[in-house]
């Protein structure tokens, strides 16, 4: 599967480079999918890798400290989505991120057929993640590079506060439409 973008001059020059740099990029932005999705919906990562090499079908994973039940099924649909948002270089249609999870997110597939399936999530996680995708990028860009993200990158990415209670506070913020970097005010005591 290759880039539609409308960009001439960016479909050029992802064309241009090796397929295992193209590998590489798709499974970090997969996998920060899967951890931007959790931490926006309240789950914890441990981190999210490139596995080089690749753990039999497995070229990358995210481990999660905490995932609540009801984040599984929509954090499992947001890797494949954001691999296909970033192929398609706009919100991708359902076939799409179909084509995605028939060719290289099997794992991600047979998890959504077994759990919940993809009603629920299809309608959740797009708006979610097209919100935040600069963060879904910026967290692809940290994985790219180092091979992995942990949670804190995921945070700063999302431009978390690092006091829990505000960072929760926009979190919910967020899931409700507000931008990135949303300031929290607290009132003062009297």
């Amino acid at each position: 599967m290759m880039p539609s973008w409308t960009d001439p001059a960016a479909l050029a020059a992802w064309q241009r480079l090796p397929v295992e740099t193209r590998r590489r990029v798709l499974v970090a932005v997969h996998e920060s999918g899967h951890a931007c999705a959790a931490t926006l919906l309240g789950g914890r990562i441990a981190k999210a890798v490139v596995l080089d090499p690749p753990e039999g079908n497995a070229t990358g994973k995210t481990v999660y400290q905490e995932l609540p039940a009801q984040v599984a099924a929509p954090s499992t649909f947001a890797g494949p989505w954001a691999e296909a948002r970033f192929l398609a270089g706009t919100r991708p249609t359902a076939r799409q991120v179909e084509a995605v999870l028939a060719s290289r997110a099997v794992c991600d597939r047979d998890e959504l057929l077994a759990g919940a399936g993809t009603a629920f999530v299809a309608t959740t996680v797009p708006p979610l993640l097209e919100q935040v995708w600069s963060a879904v990028i910026e967290v692809a860009r940290v994985i790219n590079r180092s091979g992995e993200a942990s949670h804190h990158d995921v945070c700063s990415a999302l431009k978390l506060d690092a006091d829990p209670a505000t960072a929760a506070h926009q979190l919910a913020l967020i899931r409700g439409g507000a931008e990135l970097g949303v300031t929290v005010t607290r009132p003062v005591a009297i």
